[in-house]
């Protein structure tokens, strides 16, 4: 009986592992981005990524960190600390918000410039994705993951 409560605690946590971990074999991609606002002094994007699952068990995702860039140009740093759970066999739409000031532009406002009269422009995701577990003794632990996609997109 003693092992069981010892073992039972262990397996839930080696299960819970696994369905954090599930996120590496999660097949990201860049499903849109909208423009949702200008001002004077800059703009807001939403920029949505979309995570399939093929997994027999759901997948953790706890944040994203990473940089947005547009034709090739550096915009944001963005950060998604918001928890997804991608279930099995599913996806899910993670939106993530981006603000983008014109002093912060530099070089690449006349690009900016540019994507947003076209309305059309090549944007790219480059970050991480973060997932936080706690292990029986060690204590929380985090493990990423890159995720690098671009695509070329109206908004």
């Amino acid at each position: 009986m003693r092992y069981i409560l010892v073992l039972f605690p262990l397996l839930i946590s080696c299960s819970l592992i696994q369905s954090r971990i599930n996120i590496t074999s999660c097949k990201f991609s860049l499903k849109s981005a909208s423009l949702k606002s200008v001002d004077l002094s800059g703009f807001n994007l939403v920029i949505t990524l979309n995570a399939h699952n093929p997994n027999g068990i759901d997948a953790i995702l706890d944040r994203l960190v990473g940089l947005v860039k547009l034709d090739g140009y550096t915009i944001a740093q963005v950060s998604n600390s918001y928890k997804r759970v991608v279930k099995a066999g599913g996806n899910e739409d993670i939106p993530i918000d981006v603000r983008v000031e014109y002093s912060s532009l530099g070089a690449s406002i006349n690009a900016v410039k540019n994507a947003i009269n076209r309305r059309t422009g090549n944007i790219s995701f480059e970050g991480k994705a973060y997932v936080d577990y706690e292990i029986p003794v060690l204590g929380k632990k985090a493990f990423t993951y890159p995720i690098n996609l671009s695509k070329t997109l109206s908004f």
